[in-house]
């Protein structure tokens, strides 16, 4: 099931691209050095993605322009089993110790800094997992939790995939990516109900139900702010205040929404034959030249330009720092 790999300096970039650039984010490498060594096993089910990394000091980083591709509610959960690991994220940094975990936005820049003799696993969460993630990421930074009850046994039924013990069969690999998810999805829940209370409690409710609306509905061109408002049964000043919090307004956030689902759309095989005035009208857009000017704006290109690079993607290969790295 896991795939495995060992790497040294003389062969890193190239082993590790080959390995698993199609199965993490983009990540920049430092600081190797001629001692360098990496023992790696990663493995993917259904939407999540794993990796168990055992390896010498090391310092790795995911910049701005990299964090930008990404889908929104991408997160990546880091269990310390040996050594240090620092992660830095919006300009707090925490050091994570064996038998602690820490939490991280993958669509935000961040780096980790990792001690000789460090050995993690991370695991990547799929997109749909991220409702209930987004506030408490916000909330709480890279702070650390300890590894004790659902995440502990998340952690255990990593380890077991990772040697071998889950079946190799589509049943028993659903079951597994659904209940990992479900210990983990519990975890933020309990940690998020411990850390909310009174109107922050209220507002993060109100916002996460605005997000499961906006995920059902974002493709209605007539979706505005006082419609979502009204949707949810609260007055438009008290949705904007509600997602003050997150710096974001009802319209920006119906049109990340948007957004995002025309990437899905792009990089979409069976997509390929529909124009992209067809993708954006489907997506909520009404007008085609408002769509192009914020789809580059967030991602960097146009759309056209964007699906005619991920039809390339399988030829291209990284530059010799970028590697697709699993921390």
């Amino acid at each position: 099931m896991a795939h495995e790999l060992v790497v040294d300096a003389s062969n890193s970039s190239a082993n590790l691209r080959d390995l698993i650039a199609d199965s993490f984010l983009p990540l920049v490498f430092h600081d190797t050095g001629p001692q360098f060594r990496m023992s790696v096993r990663v493995a993917t089910v259904g939407g999540l993605r794993m990796a168990e990394v055992d390896t010498t000091a090391i310092r790795v980083d995911r910049d701005r322009s990299l964090a930008s591709r990404a889908d929104s509610d991408c997160y990546k959960i880091l269990f310390q089993i040996a050594g240090q690991s620092r992660v830095t994220q919006r300009n707090a940094t925490s050091t994570v110790n064996p038998g602690e975990w820490v939490i991280y936005d993958a669509t935000q820049p961040y780096m980790i800094e990792s001690t000789n003799a460090s050995r993690f696993v991370a695991a990547l969460t799929p997109p749909r997992s991220g409702t209930m993630w987004r506030w408490f990421v916000e909330r709480a930074g890279v702070q650390v939790r300890r590894t004790v009850g659902n995440a502990q046994l998340a952690l255990q039924s990593i380890h077991y995939l990772m040697d071998g013990q889950v079946p190799n069969d589509p049943e028993s690999l659903f079951g597994f990516e659904q209940s990992t998810l479900m210990l983990l999805d519990s975890v933020i829940r309990r940690e998020a109900s411990d850390s909310l209370t009174g109107a922050d409690a209220r507002s993060a409710t109100l916002r996460m139900n605005a997000e499961i609306y906006l995920s059902h509905h974002y493709s209605d061109p007539d979706l505005s702010p006082d419609k979502l408002a009204s949707a949810l049964n609260v007055s438009r000043r008290t949705l904007y205040s509600a997602l003050a919090a997150t710096e974001r307004t009802p319209q920006s956030l119906i049109q990340e929404y948007r957004l995002q689902a025309s990437r899905r759309a792009l990089e979409d095989p069976a997509d390929t034959n529909r124009t992209l005035l067809e993708l954006a009208i489907a997506c909520g857009f009404s007008d085609i030249t408002h769509f192009g000017r914020a789809f580059k704006v967030r991602f960097g290109c146009s759309p056209g330009a964007y699906r005619g690079a991920h039809r390339n993607m399988g030829d291209d290969r990284p530059d010799s720092n970028v590697v697709a790295g699993a921390p």
